[in-house]
């Protein structure tokens, strides 16, 4: 009190504006003891400490959480920061500077009243020291929702990445904060809280989150191929290793599409297949790529391929497994000299014959309700390989620079049942089934 003088007696009465001033004087009084070009340790973004130098003391109410800036030693002057008494180590400072402000002012942390939150408001929130742009989708009134009472969605990312957060996880301007009465309760302030005031760590923010945060996030974030696989399967590594081997087949086949060209590798290379079509250069160096691939993962038993006239049945028992693969290396390979859009496409079986002996043909020639895993893969502007295990349809994009197939969504048909297309190759009617030219 003697600090502030008397007429302020009516101002420091209320707790929260005490230890508010008590921090300010605290913070004051520490940063006194520093001085412009005095050489310290203070903690870089990575959560390191680095030799520094103080380039600037502020004493402004604006710069109370973080009243020094220093510029790292070796660094360039961009890399300058503001940072807190928690994050500077100095003989001029008691060990405990940041941390005895900290513990009084966790002690000043207000109630916060979510009663503006609406279902669909725009908020941003908390997760792992960043604030992201999100969606609310519920706020929860009930008592085991207590501590975490909003459920929101972070724009841009997965329905899986959805979550309950604490409000103190939250900024928005329909938060409000409660402030004490005489009686001891708690009542709604007219103003919202600033958001500055709620701070989950004590060091604040570099920058404000935009909605690029979850492009700029994705590479380290995403879902990997393996990854969704692992935990689709419930940990079946035989399924995990074949997709693997498919996923690979997948890149080498893309980078061979890309070089085609100045490779020389358009053009018919001078034979047909078992379905009677003119093979294509790309075609037999498709079909060598994805046989050598399913035959090293050692988890098939039999392939079969649309540019082979018999089936490739593996005898070695020590490289043979479970699987029965067809597959059509590169479909619409007549379209490669033109640049259109080409893919292969692929089913799975599981054998059902004795694995101590080889499998035959009775176990890949079953109903496709027997199908395990089905998919196919796109090569064209962007690579991408959409697949189902049964349980819905995944869709996943080669990232080139990692070289890894990365989950983008779930694909999902419109409920109301989308565009009705017809659309066929009538240029081969002649030559198709019965069956299939009585359902057309």
């Amino acid at each position: 009190s003697s600090r502030f003088g008397s007429s302020t007696e009516v101002f420091v009465s209320h707790p929260i504006c005490r230890i508010a001033c008590l921090l300010r004087a605290l913070a004051t009084t520490m940063t006194d003891k520093l001085e412009v070009g005095l050489k310290l340790q203070a903690k870089f973004s990575d959560g390191a400490f680095y030799p520094a130098t103080v380039v600037s003391i502020s004493d402004s109410k604006k710069r109370a959480k973080a009243p020094v800036k220093v510029h790292f030693v070796g660094y360039e002057d961009s890399d300058d920061a503001w940072v807190s008494l928690d994050d500077l180590k100095s003989k001029r400072l008691p060990k405990d500077a940041g941390s005895a402000a900290a513990k009084a002012k966790s002690k000043a942390k207000p109630e916060l009243d979510l009663s503006g939150l609406e279902k669909g408001m725009r908020v941003q929130a908390e997760a792992d020291g960043t604030y992201y742009a999100a969606d609310i989708l519920t706020v929860s009134t009930a008592k085991n929702r207590a501590k975490a009472p909003v459920k929101v969605h972070y724009c841009g990312y997965t329905d899986a990445s959805d979550e309950w957060v604490s409000a103190d996880r939250l900024r928005s301007k329909n938060i409000k904060a409660k402030e004490a009465d005489v009686n001891g309760k708690t009542e709604a302030k007219g103003k919202a809280a600033p958001a500055k005031k709620k701070e989950t760590k004590s060091k604040p923010l570099d920058r404000i989150p935009t909605e690029f945060d979850p492009y700029l996030q994705n590479r380290v974030n995403a879902v990997t191929l393996t990854q969704y696989i692992i935990e689709s399967t419930k940990g079946d590594k035989q399924l995990a290793m074949l997709m693997n081997a498919i996923g690979h087949a997948c890149k080498v086949v893309a980078n061979s599409i890309e070089k085609a060209g100045p490779a020389g590798l358009y053009g018919l290379a001078g034979s047909a297949n078992a379905t009677g079509d003119d093979v294509k250069k790309l075609d037999i160096i498709a079909d060598d790529i994805w046989c050598e691939c399913l035959k090293r993962s050692g988890v098939c038993g039999l392939l079969v391929s649309e540019e082979q006239e018999q089936a490739i049945i593996i005898e070695d028992k020590a490289t043979r497994g479970p699987f029965c693969v067809a597959f059509d290396p590169l479909d619409g390979s007549s379209n490669i000299d033109c640049n259109v859009s080409v893919g292969s496409i692929f089913s799975v079986y599981r054998r059902k014959s004795s694995e101590d002996a080889p499998c035959t043909d009775a176990d890949i020639l079953r109903p496709g309700t027997e199908i395990i895993v089905a998919g196919y893969c796109m090569y064209g502007a962007a690579t991408e390989l959409i697949i189902t295990f049964g349980r819905g349809v995944q869709r996943f994009a080669l990232d080139p620079a990692l070289g890894e197939f990365l989950f983008v969504s779930d694909m999902k048909m419109d409920p109301k049942g989308g565009k009705k297309i017809f659309s066929c190759n009538e240029g081969n009617s002649l030559q198709w089934d019965p069956p299939i030219l009585k359902y057309v």
